[in-house]
């Protein structure tokens, strides 16, 4: 199964494009009546690559969708990441793949209007290429071809997790940097589980709609990369669930060792489970330094409290 899409741009040229049900390109017909060089939108279209660069974003019209998320989507949670004009190009118009702006309030050649970008935006610009993509409200969400990415020590280690205390069960409402702040904590989890595997590992019940939900902040593709503290250093061993930032990890032998917090995320709020307080909770991570002219022993496992 599979639509057709009947492109076409401010000239006379249509393009007949198929594609598959998971938005594969088939094939296309060129119904082109000119030779003119430009497509949707009005955009250039560039003949090596068949795509069009937007300035915030490149755009295949073939596939009719964008080819990265748009950098503000931290600034508009109740839309996808890879939204056009705001999901309503009826009413809206997007001429350089960031926000959608209403034709009104555009030039006569339907350029948008020069204005200075806010400090919100520009510092969700800055995030995004500086520490790549965390979404708001994950896409994709889970289902039944992904639920196998979702990561189990994430899971099993911060299912109870929350970035605040306020609306739980509404993801849409959570607070966006700290939701941020606690997508690169569990990141670092996931680095951590490489070098040492002794961590809590659980799968989300599927069959509960609640659970399935925030299982999507689980899966590997809406967790970004470890920050490099913990990413670049393969001494970054353990990690600890506690209720303040300078709580010492009793996992690593104090007789044997120092351990030195290399980084902590939070507080954030655990709503119960495990044997975590209830409340405020920071995930620290810590490297063992072997104490001078001491015989040591192996560093012990990871435990969470």
């Amino acid at each position: 199964m599979g639509c057709l899409r009947l492109h076409t741009n401010y000239t006379t040229d249509l393009t007949l494009v198929y594609v598959n049900k998971n938005l594969s390109l088939l094939k296309t017909k060129n119904l082109a009546l000119s030779t003119s060089i430009y497509g949707f939108n009005g955009k250039e279209n560039d003949p090596e690559t068949g795509t069009q660069d937007y300035g915030f974003r490149i755009y295949n019209p073939n596939l009719g969708k964008f080819l990265s998320v748009d950098p503000l989507t931290m600034s508009y949670p109740w839309y996808s990441p890879y939204q056009f004009a705001g999901n309503n190009p009826i009413l809206f118009i997007d001429m350089d793949g960031s926000e959608p702006k209403e034709p009104d309030k555009t030039n006569n050649n339907n350029q948008p209007k020069p204005r200075k970008l806010t400090s919100a935006e520009v510092k969700a610009i800055k995030d995004f290429v500086n520490n790549g993509f965390v979404p708001v409200v994950p896409v994709p969400l889970v289902t039944e071809q992904n639920k196998t990415n979702i990561s189990t020590v994430s899971w099993g280690e911060t299912s109870g997790i929350f970035p605040t205390k306020d609306n739980l069960y509404n993801p849409a409402k959570w607070d966006k940097e700290k939701l941020k702040e606690l997508q690169k904590a569990r990141a670092g989890i996931i680095e951590v589980e490489k070098r040492n595997s002794d961590v809590n590992n659980a799968s989300p019940n599927m069959a509960d709609p609640l659970t399935k939900k925030l299982a999507a902040f689980h899966l590997k593709d809406n967790i970004p990369e470890a920050d490099p503290e913990i990413k670049n250093d393969a001494d970054v061993t353990f990690f600890y669930l506690a209720s303040t930032a300078d709580t010492k990890t009793p996992s690593i032998s104090t007789k044997y060792y120092d351990q030195k917090t290399v980084k902590a995320y939070g507080p954030f709020y655990n709503a119960g489970g495990g044997d975590a307080k209830k409340g405020d909770i920071f995930i620290i991570f810590y490297k063992p330094i072997a104490k001078a002219n001491t015989k040591t022993e192996p560093a012990p496992a990871v435990k969470t409290p």
